[in-house]
């Protein structure tokens, strides 16, 4: 079998191959709460903590004054 008639055969494969990875990505992106949840995967935690506990909760702290 020569170099060009297993490109012709290769490529049409690959494209199919890579199209249905991207559609398949998108999808699973698009879906991914049903997903989860399907899988039983948690998607959130509540954490209870001591009221005796200082949390620093602010999350992007300013460098000015």
């Amino acid at each position: 079998m020569s170099n060009r008639t297993l490109m012709l055969i290769l490529f049409p494969i690959m494209a199919i191959v890579a199209a249905a990875l991207i559609f398949g990505n998108y999808m699973a992106m698009t879906w991914n709460t049903i997903i989860s949840r399907f899988f039983n995967h948690q998607t959130y935690r509540i954490e209870k903590i001591d009221d005796s506990v200082q949390i620093d909760d602010q999350y992007y702290k300013s460098v000015f004054c």
